[in-house]
Parts: C-alpha cells; sequence; structure tokens
C-alpha cells in the first residue's frame, strides 16, 4: 500500500486562460487523486489579483473540502492577503508563512509622494493586451513615490478590475479606448476613468457581496466591483454630456 505524500503544490495561473484553468484542474486533480493530505496553492506568480482569481481559489477550497484534502494557500503576497481580508475570506486560506497582520501603511515619505504631484495622463484600448501594457505605464508613474507592495499591488488589482469591467457592462469594443488620468499629493490619489460606452454606473451595483453565500449557489460574477469598492475609499460615477461614463477612485495613502 502507497504511503500518503504529506503534500503537494499546484500553481495558480497569473492569466486565466481557458488552457490554463483547465491545466491547473489537472494538477489538482493528480495531486488529489496521489492522495496528498495537503495541497498548497502556490500564488507566487500573481502580480495583481483579479476576481476570477478568487473565485478560482474559492473552488479550489470546496474541492479540497469534499475530497477531506486540507488546502494553504503557498508563497503569498501581503497583495494577496489583503484582498483576501477585504472580503472577508482570509480565514479560509491560510498561508502558514504568514506570522504577522498585514501591514498596509503606503507610505514611506509623504516628501516622496509630493515630489510625484503631476497629472498622468493615458488611452488604451478595450482589450486585455492593452490594458496590460497600461497597467505597466501606470505601476512605471507609481514608482518614485516609494509605495509599500501592499499599496501598489491594491491600485494594480483597482485599474485592472475597472478596466474589465468598463469593456464588459460599457460594451465597449476592442478599438474602443478607455481614457485613464491619475491625479496624487500627500493625502491620496485620484483614478479617472472615461469611456464613451452605453450608461454604466459602476457605483450602483452592489458594493458588498457575501463572497461564501455566492461562490456555494454558484454566482461567478459581480465580485470584482466588491473588490474595487473594498480597496478604496471613495467611487463616484458621472454621465457627462450623454456620451460618456466617468468613473472616478479615491484611495487615501493612509486610512
Amino acid at each position: 500500500m502507497l504511503e500518503m505524500q504529506k503534500e503537494r503544490t499546484v500553481c495558480l495561473p497569473a492569466t486565466l486562460t481557458p488552457d490554463a484553468v483547465d491545466a491547473f484542474w489537472v494538477s489538482l486533480g493528480e495531486a488529489v487523486r496521489e492522495g496528498s493530505h495537503t495541497i498548497l496553492v502556490d500564488c507566487s506568480r500573481l502580480e495583481q489579483v483579479v476576481s476570477s482569481h478568487v473565485n478560482l481559489l474559492w473552488q479550489t477550497y470546496e474541492r479540497c473540502t469534499e475530497k477531506r484534502r486540507t488546502m494553504r494557500l503557498h508563497r503569498v503576497s501581503d497583495g494577496l492577503t489583503r484582498v483576501l481580508q477585504a472580503l472577508d475570506l482570509h480565514e479560509f486560506f491560510p498561508d502558514e508563512s504568514q506570522t504577522q497582520p498585514v501591514d498596509i501603511r503606503a507610505v514611506q515619505g509623504l516628501q516622496s509622494i509630493t515630489a510625484a504631484r503631476s497629472d498622468y495622463v493615458d488611452a488604451f484600448q478595450a482589450d486585455g493586451d492593452e490594458t496590460t501594457r497600461a497597467l505597466d505605464r501606470f505601476m512605471s508613474y507609481l514608482e518614485d513615490m516609494r509605495l509599500s507592495d501592499t499599496m501598489k499591488f491594491e491600485l494594480r488589482t483597482v485599474f485592472y478590475e475597472v478596466a474589465t469591467n468598463i469593456r464588459t457592462h460599457a460594451l465597449l469594443r476592442e478599438h474602443d479606448s478607455i481614457r485613464f488620468e491619475a491625479r496624487s499629493d500627500g493625502e491620496r490619489i485620484m483614478l479617472k476613468f472615461s469611456d464613451e460606452g452605453i450608461p454604466f454606473d459602476l457605483t450602483s451595483q452592489p458594493q458588498v457581496v457575501d463572497f461564501r453565500a455566492a461562490a456555494r449557489r454558484g454566482q461567478r460574477r459581480g465580485f470584482g466591483i466588491a473588490m474595487i469598492s473594498q480597496l478604496s475609499d471613495r467611487l463616484t460615477y458621472n454621465r457627462e454630456n450623454g456620451t460618456t461614463n466617468v468613473l472616478t477612485v479615491e484611495k487615501n495613502w493612509s486610512r
């Protein structure tokens, strides 16, 4: 009789293409069939977390629970921990390496932020590749501010989720553009997203979701808006000139 392996590691994919998700499920299935009593989910590939990642983690948790396996997260960033805390899910995904509470202090020095007050303006087409490149440009703009890794992770997450929701719900076509502006000072950063899609008020959507209940009933959408809300301090929406959606996200450096 084969001895049960103590643990097996599976890697959570950074890009959730159908092939990548299928490969993840195959890897998890193999780990379960081999008898590993602890499944370590390696999260080191995640530069930002989208709602689909959280959904995939929850499905993994349920599958491991069903098969009487213990699931633990492995190589977890403070940013991912912060997202799970914001969604009230952290207790379900233990990470033994996380021995101290996440320090979400954003600023190492206000002088650096004061020096980076210049406005940032960009525009990008509403497809996944362009969004990723625009996100990289935005992160370069943030470099001189000396933000904590956690704050940068949160801003990455908010940017990506907002752009994804605009593309999906405002029904933008791939060649349509999203205009993005950022303005920062010693207290906060403001992110402004503009598009000419159909009217879509993200702030009118439910901003607090019982993720556990929603996941149990098979809900697959709506979590991104909750993530944006929980990782921000203020959301405002305007429909300008009857043609343009304008969403403004405010995030304080210190809550």
